[in-house]
């Protein structure tokens, strides 16, 4: 049977298989998913080290060695549960579980012009953790931690997609949520990308 696919289609398939791109990526990134679970998210994290004043304000990251993951039971929505693990690899210190009757909180807005972020968050104990996912013209994934509405933890991955975090491996819908295991909720603490 003569092949009717364009020449760089055909070549791509031959380099890469018959998967999908974003499959082959997820095999080789880091990630605390376990074998029947997908990936919705993985990020190396960093501790941010802010330097300089106003328009000379910059930051430096110094990786941790720790990933960050979601982690959910089904490909696409609807889910039934996601799970966010965080830690070295193979030492997970962290484990926290969204289900019908535990739901994680969602939220979705615009921080500028051209950027946004999608949120997850979560309350354990007296502390809520908060995923941010940089959009639009924005790029990389926070993890930030507040208790009593101060920030007392503040990561960030790096903005390179594919090096220093691996996202958008499964569509969420923030703005209407179609799993039992979200519900849209404006953010408790005062929650920015990069905030102080």
């Amino acid at each position: 049977m003569k092949n009717t696919l364009p020449f760089s289609i055909t070549l791509i398939l031959s380099i890469f298989g018959s998967q999908p791109l974003f499959s082959q990526e997820s095999r080789d990134f880091p990630t605390h998913c376990k074998s029947g679970e997908f990936a919705y998210l993985n990020a190396k994290m960093a501790k941010i080290e802010y330097y300089g004043t106003g328009n000379r304000r910059g930051y430096n990251l110094i990786k941790n060695g720790k990933i960050l993951s979601l982690c959910t039971d089904e490909q696409q929505e609807p889910f039934g549960k996601m799970v966010y693990r965080y830690g070295a690899i193979g030492k997970v210190e962290m484990e926290k579980i969204a289900t019908r009757s535990n739901p994680f909180w969602i939220f979705s807005r615009s921080t500028s012009p051209h950027t946004g972020e999608n949120l997850i968050f979560f309350r354990v104990g007296e502390f809520n953790y908060y995923i941010s996912e940089a959009t639009g013209q924005g790029s990389g994934i926070s993890l930030m931690v507040f208790k009593s509405g101060r920030k007392i933890l503040d990561l960030f991955s790096g903005n390179q997609v594919g090096n220093d975090f691996q996202n958008n491996l499964i569509e969420l819908n923030f703005d209407k949520p179609s799993s039992p295991i979200f519900i849209k909720k404006q953010p408790i603490d005062k929650v920015g990308f990069h905030s102080k």
